[in-house]
């Protein structure tokens, strides 16, 4: 079969299993790199001609172009699933289980939150009494209070928001929940009001969060606004998963267990949130582990 209609099926097979967009896109973006290096690079345009050696020649390809250790393994995670799609429909004999993947040595990742004065002026910015700025800082609230990705806050509706809970679909159309805390609670009532008044004569969607013409807001909608409350911070790129990273280094600092934090971060396993701990410097986890003492903590 023909590596472009391998390509074709798998990405079809993606849309069947309801991968988020994002991740059909990642896919289709990987695959097609993956099979203009094998044209271009080995003259090989049939899938069952490819195999472990032609992998890591890809791989070998990839480190040549500077690319960094994490880059390069998410482009071969894309490339075992494509292949081990091709093997279970029988399009090739190579089991990429079986054979074993190499992976590249990653960079520790340097990760920079904001600092808390950072979102303080945030929220400041957000001062004001017209629905955009009530929405916006309810949404910074959120975020910073929960942690949650940006296209998990576009999709909350109405119905997903309950007393002290807020029902969250994550990755993969995994549902988890976050609390509601009482700063949160706080700016999502003044939101519920002017949202009431501002919509009671115009149709609307029911999503939680709404653009002003009543429609749910958008990843880029969003992220626009993020950096619109934050254009004035330097040092660090004013994004919404700054706001994610902020909320886990906080969580962390104030003594949150990790495994805790993973579910809250709604990661698939704790060793992903551990790269919040490491981020940490080490007068961060003294502070933290202070007050943590056994021999205090125990009944005599």
């Amino acid at each position: 079969m023909k590596i472009k209609e391998a390509i074709k099926d798998f990405l079809v097979e993606a849309e069947i299993k309801r991968f988020s967009k994002t991740t059909q896109d990642n896919y289709r973006n990987g695959v097609n790199k993956f099979a203009l290096f094998l044209k271009e690079e080995l003259d090989i345009t049939m899938i069952e001609d490819v195999n472990a050696s032609t992998v890591k020649q890809y791989t070998s390809y990839l480190t040549k172009k500077g690319l960094k250790g994490t880059t390069i393994n998410s482009y071969l995670k894309i490339i075992k699933v494509f292949l081990q799609h091709c093997y279970n429909e029988e399009f090739s004999s190579f089991n990429p289980k079986r054979n074993g993947f190499k992976w590249v040595k990653e960079e520790k990742p340097l990760i920079r939150a904001f600092t808390v004065q950072d979102v303080r002026s945030m929220l400041a910015n957000c001062n004001g009494t017209k629905f955009l700025d009530v929405r916006d800082k309810a949404i910074i609230t959120v975020m910073v209070e929960t942690g949650i990705r940006a296209f998990e806050v576009c999709g909350i509706t109405k119905e997903d928001i309950h007393e002290d809970y807020i029902v969250i679909k994550g990755k993969g159309q995994k549902i988890r929940s976050v609390p509601i805390t009482p700063m949160m609670k706080k700016e999502m009532m003044r939101y519920e009001r002017i949202r009431n008044d501002y919509f009671v004569d115009r149709p609307h969607e029911r999503y939680y969060f709404l653009s002003h013409r009543g429609r749910q807001l958008s990843n880029v909608a969003l992220t626009r606004n993020v950096k619109k409350r934050g254009s004035h911070i330097t040092g660090v790129r004013v994004s919404c998963h700054t706001l994610r990273h902020f909320f886990a280094q906080q969580s962390l600092k104030n003594g949150m267990s990790l495994y805790s934090l993973s579910r809250l971060l709604g990661h698939e396993n704790v060793g992903i949130t551990q790269i919040y701990l490491d981020s940490l410097q080490d007068a961060d986890i003294v502070k933290i582990n202070k007050n943590n003492s056994v021999l205090m903590n125990m009944e005599f």
